[in-house]
């Protein structure tokens, strides 16, 4: 994934979470209020956006020597 595709996935994740947190605010003047499948998609969404903003581990084995043979 490109750069722009991620700032254009964030931008998405953004205003649906802002969507979906709006209904989930209304929910109690609902009868009916949120639907099971609106909160799963607004959980999803939320560690999809986590997942986004962390930073990748790529030489962490190198730090903490997780992956050298020492049994030998």
């Amino acid at each position: 994934m490109n750069r722009k595709q991620k700032q254009e996935l964030k931008y998405f994740l953004r205003k649906e979470i802002a969507r979906l947190e709006d209904a989930e605010s209304q929910s109690s003047e609902i009868p009916f209020g949120m639907d099971i499948n609106d909160a799963r998609m607004l959980q999803a969404y939320r560690i999809a956006q986590a997942a986004l903003q962390t930073k990748p581990l790529n030489n962490i084995h190198e730090k903490y020597d997780y992956f050298t043979d020492t049994a030998c």
